[in-house]
């Protein structure tokens, strides 16, 4: 990989224990400054993990409540990334009352690794410009992304005439909507709503 860092980062290997109760070795490279520090991380994933939606979930739900705990801080920023626009990743930025800090942290899978990119220091470094431009540079080299692959299901409607690849079988609505005109026109709604799973499908 290639990354935008300060100063030559300091090489180090940690070991760190899997769900499995196996020992994983995590690579770790740092770069300090007086403000905080530039850390990227990488450890092996599991095969089951490379491309396994629902466990690629749930490797960042325990990576984010980890360090919640660990830095018995609260959760400021959660969101969506994409690294290299190409692969899909997440993103926390989480407090640190003891030190009077923040960690911010980018996490996502790609060429069979968990990798973590990460500010830490004072709120002013982990927000910084400094600090989105070494998020932004980081550059995996033979890339190979795991994107989440989904079970997609062929679904006709039943109205409008249309195919389509879906998750699963869509909710159907239909609402009269004016025109502008003083006439209606009719509208159908077909929606994959994982949260409407409660709701009839058609």
């Amino acid at each position: 990989f290639s990354v935008l860092l300060p100063v030559e980062p300091e090489r180090a290997v940690e070991q760190f224990k899997s769900d499995a109760g196996e020992e994983v070795p995590q690579i770790q490279f740092t770069s300090n400054t007086p403000a905080g520090a530039f850390m990227v991380s990488l450890q092996d994933s599991t095969p089951e993990q490379s491309g396994n939606a629902p466990l690629i979930e749930q490797a960042y739900t325990r990576a984010r409540d980890a360090l919640i705990s660990t830095f018995t801080g609260k959760l400021l920023e959660e969101k969506n990334v994409r690294i290299n626009e190409a692969i899909s990743g997440r993103e926390f930025r989480i407090s640190i009352p003891s030190a009077s800090g923040e960690y911010r942290t980018r996490i996502f899978f790609a060429n069979q690794k968990f990798i973590q990119l990460i500010a830490v220091g004072t709120p002013e470094f982990v927000i910084s410009s400094q600090a989105a431009e070494f998020l932004a540079s980081f550059e995996l080299l033979n890339q190979k992304s795991v994107e989440p692959k989904l079970d997609l299901i062929d679904y006709a409607s039943n109205f409008g005439g249309f195919r389509a690849q879906l998750p699963f079988k869509p909710v159907y609505s239909r609402r009269t909507l004016p025109d502008g005109t003083g006439a209606d026109r009719v509208q159908h709604l077909y929606m994959c709503d994982p949260n409407d799973e409660a709701l009839p499908t058609v």
